[in-house]
């Protein structure tokens, strides 16, 4: 992997993290056509993950510094014998550490299962960010018809599926985070605005995991570590991916947020005829 490919993949991380497509699947979706390999690709997704968490809780500040404000709380109550496990008299910000917690443990799981079982050639590693990304089309159709009305309450159900949807976005490319997210915040009553800011919190523990395993991948092979251009690729995406997160307030009309769907799905054909087309070939 040179500089310019770095930069280019980087950018496109900085813009696709925040909308309703999958980030990942476009980094290794070209990262594949550009001819590099899988165990680069891997340390390259982390490291461009992990610049756009830096952005994430920036702009999320208030959201983290209330919820370690909570876990602080929950420490007085359990230390005073105040805590009751009844979810009724929780605050939001509790509730909301609470299915945090649920969904991480699932996404983990997710993420440690998919990971031992994730092709290495690269003509596979297209045609699954085609099947991903049509997936990812699918969920956002159905949760158009399946939509229910607002309750914004962080039920157990919301929290594994939202687990779910967090563990196969970063263990496959082409899964969309941001949009099967707030895709299970339509289905379960959750409003847009807290679906984008539960996705985006939720995405801190499960990709330090998720970067963590890459690593682990890398440090048994024997590929060279291209430091500087993935220097610039995390510089890249901490600081364009800041500015980008604005874009989400856009997404919030049901249409402009529906119309992702095709683009999803139109991602996911091309993706997969390439895929095919280069496994023919090969």
């Amino acid at each position: 992997m040179n500089l310019i490919e770095a930069i280019i993949l980087a950018l496109i991380q900085s813009v696709t993290e925040f909308l309703p497509v999958s980030s990942s699947g476009l980094v290794y979706g070209l990262s594949a056509l550009f001819k590099i390999d899988c165990v680069t690709v891997d340390l390259l997704s982390a490291v461009l993950h992990i610049g756009s968490l830096f952005s994430v809780v920036l702009y999320f500040r208030r959201t983290f510094y209330d919820l370690l404000l909570e876990i602080k709380e929950i420490v007085k109550d359990v230390m005073n014998g105040r805590f009751s496990a009844d979810d009724g008299s929780f605050s939001t910000n509790r509730r909301m550490l609470f299915s945090l917690i649920i969904s991480t443990c699932v996404s983990v799981i997710v993420v440690l299962i998919l990971n031992s079982v994730f092709p290495s050639d690269t003509e596979m590693l297209l045609l699954i960010c085609g099947i991903c990304f049509l997936v990812t089309g699918f969920i956002i159709f159905l949760s158009t018809s399946l939509k229910k009305p607002l309750t914004n309450s962080y039920s157990t159900k919301f929290s594994l599926v939202a687990g779910l949807f967090q563990g196969l976005s970063i263990a496959l490319p082409g899964f969309s985070r941001f949009a099967t997210t707030v895709s299970a915040g339509n289905i379960f009553g959750i409003s847009k605005q807290n679906a984008i800011r539960y996705s985006f919190v939720l995405s801190f523990p499960a990709m330090v995991v998720s970067c963590v395993v890459s690593i682990v991948k890398v440090s048994s092979t024997n590929v060279l570590v291209p430091v500087i251009p993935l220097l610039i690729g995390f510089l890249i995406t901490v600081f364009c991916g800041f500015f980008f997160i604005n874009l989400i307030s856009k997404l919030l009309k049901n249409k402009l947020f529906n119309a992702f769907g095709f683009i999803n799905t139109l991602i996911g054909i091309v993706f997969m005829l390439v895929g095919v087309v280069a496994n023919f070939n090969s």
